[in-house]
């Protein structure tokens, strides 16, 4: 690999993993998939190519027909699921457990046609009133159990277990407090600078979640997500995780009491 300028932050921190006997551990979220168009076309044959798992959070309002003859043949696409179908009500705090749990479990059957569902519950980044959506509500986690999925992902925050495990992303390629778009250089420097948060605390197994929306990307925003992809030094100084690795039930999990759920019938 030719070193450049657009190199030199990620390609010095990942030197510095590499010396203390590590490799960062990423993935990739994509967020707002309602239907096959183009663009969705380009993001899976961009994952095929530079061989990255993609974690697609689909719409509960999407087209399942057109999705699903997209998706499914994808094979390193997964399926999450994006909100619950009721608007902000899932960032209610007031709410009650077993009213989001029963809302949880009835949008989550859209996503029955989908051979890569993973039962994990995203939180919309784009929310009014940011930052609401990074902070996800206790009643929301509990719902979360209690209606049988297997996690949450948000937008910011280092992974915690909470009753199912909260994985969020952390870079995205667009938007963000200062709105905008990055450049192969200012993305380079943002996960460079993730990953030596992560290496000065010694946080050698915390994910790096890099999230996109396809929908809304523009040709600079192709370029910096091509080039980090399979130019950039994360494709030889990296692991990229499917949604499925990250996201793998624990044994606890799997033992949880039935008894539980069946409160909801």
């Amino acid at each position: 690999m030719i070193m450049t300028m657009e190199h030199l932050p990620l390609w010095l921190e990942l030197r510095a993993w590499r010396k203390a006997g590590h490799r960062p551990r990423l993935w990739w979220r994509d967020d707002g998939a309602r239907m096959a168009t183009p663009a969705l076309q380009r993001l899976l044959a961009l994952s095929w190519q530079a061989g990255v798992p993609v974690s697609l959070a689909v719409d509960p309002w999407c087209d399942r027909m057109s999705l699903s003859d997209c998706l499914n043949p994808a094979a390193l696409a997964s399926v999450l699921q994006l909100g619950g179908g009721f608007g902000n009500e899932s960032l209610d705090p007031d709410c009650r457990i077993e009213t989001l749990a029963r809302k949880l479990q009835a949008s989550a059957q859209v996503y029955d046609a989908f051979v890569g569902y993973l039962p994990v519950y995203v939180v919309p980044a784009d929310v009014p009133d940011a930052p609401s959506w990074v902070q996800i509500p206790a009643n929301l986690t509990s719902a979360a159990v209690l209606s049988g999925l297997v996690g949450l992902s948000g937008f910011g925050m280092l992974s915690a277990l909470i009753g199912v495990p909260r994985i969020d992303a952390h870079v995205r390629l667009a938007g963000g407090e200062n709105g905008g778009t990055l450049g192969r250089r200012q993305l380079a420097a943002r996960v460079a600078h993730a990953l030596r948060h992560r290496r000065l605390r010694m946080l050698w197994d915390e994910p790096l979640g890099l999230l996109t929306h396809h929908p809304a990307h523009d040709r600079q925003i192709w370029d910096s997500l091509a080039w980090l992809l399979m130019r950039s030094p994360l494709s030889d100084e990296a692991d990229w995780l499917s949604a499925a690795e990250l996201f793998r039930p624990s044994r606890r999990e799997v033992a949880q009491p039935a008894r539980l759920r069946q409160q909801l019938t």
